[in-house]
């Protein structure tokens, strides 16, 4: 049986055992991703852009826009500290477009950063991954996703055998 506390939320009875139940939240964040009750993944989205820009921002100009860092170094920051939060288990999930436009958002500033090219500069904008050597967000999603799915076929889980051969 379901019911509805006085405070409005939703709960719902365990089978076999009186007096238990469990609250249905409407969210829940769970490692660092959300699940929303109707799918919506704008929240997950929102969250690991602010994940990232609580990292990005302390280093911004002592390290992204510092001239005594090599570019190298810098990318390799990016990599480690900005784009670890923004694609965690993006393989597990598929972005909306208001997602990835979210998350370019971020990925962009800091290519931005690095380049020494602010949008709201005087300077003629350039194709800042072209002149840094780096993929779009969706090449670097389709890049996890394929790492993932070689680990998958790799290890062979028994489930996932049990899956692929359910006609």
């Amino acid at each position: 049986a379901a019911g509805r506390c006085d405070d409005g939320k939703l709960w719902l009875q365990v089978p076999g055992r009186p007096g238990v139940a469990i609250d249905i939240v409407e969210s829940y964040l769970h490692l660092g991703t959300y699940a929303d009750i109707d799918g919506n993944t704008f929240r997950n989205a929102s969250h690991r852009c602010s994940s990232a820009m609580s990292k990005y921002a302390p280093l911004s100009n002592k390290l992204f826009g510092s001239h005594l860092v090599t570019l190298p170094h810098k990318l390799f920051f990016v990599q480690r500290l900005i784009l670890s939060r923004l694609l965690f288990a993006v393989y597990s999930t598929v972005p909306r477009p208001k997602d990835l436009r979210k998350l370019n958002g971020v990925y962009m500033r800091v290519l931005r950063k690095i380049c020494g090219d602010s949008r709201f500069s005087d300077k003629v904008h350039c194709d800042v991954r072209r002149r840094l050597n780096q993929p779009s967000l969706d090449c670097l999603i389709a890049r996890a996703r394929l790492l993932f799915w070689g680990r998958l076929i790799w290890t062979r889980p028994s489930a996932l055998l049990v899956l692929l051969h359910i006609q």
